[in-house]
């Protein structure tokens, strides 16, 4: 629900927990692709850590605050190039893990410093594009 993403990252309290839940996200994701093998099918686990670097790269792009020339800005965007096409394959590709690595440790260093609105509003558009919502509700977030 559009309330259950306001709620979370306008509310400070909020924020942090689902920032945080963001960066488990990332991990968990991470840590089940270090255990696949090339060509295993994968767009579920890249799915889960593509969404959440490219709400983020979304929020980069409009927030008129931030330089776009920052190179973590095209580290998260190499890395949501190199998730969309692991989900188009469905295949693995391990040379890629290293991209999703940095690509996610940019993605949680840069969320902490984009405004809250823009991250909402970069949350609430990247659903009505994908019909994919990101998760940030407060509960099952640890």
């Amino acid at each position: 629900m559009k309330e259950d993403i306001v709620v979370a990252l306008l509310n400070p309290i909020g924020r942090a927990m689902a920032i945080r839940k963001m960066d488990s996200s990332i991990r968990t994701s991470l840590l089940k692709l270090a255990f696949m093998s090339r060509g295993d099918e994968c767009a579920d686990e890249v799915s889960e850590i593509g969404d959440t670097l490219a709400v983020i790269g979304i929020a980069l792009d409009n927030d008129p605050k931030l330089d776009r020339s920052n190179p973590k800005h095209r580290i998260i965007a190499g890395a949501v190039s190199a998730c969309a096409e692991m989900i188009k394959s469905n295949r693995f590709d391990p040379g890629q893990l290293t991209a999703l690595e940095v690509g996610g440790g940019a993605a949680m260093e840069m969320i902490r410093v984009v405004q809250p609105k823009i991250l909402v509003a970069a949350a609430l558009q990247f659903q009505r594009s994908t019909g994919r919502k990101l998760d940030v509700r407060l509960r099952g977030a640890h």
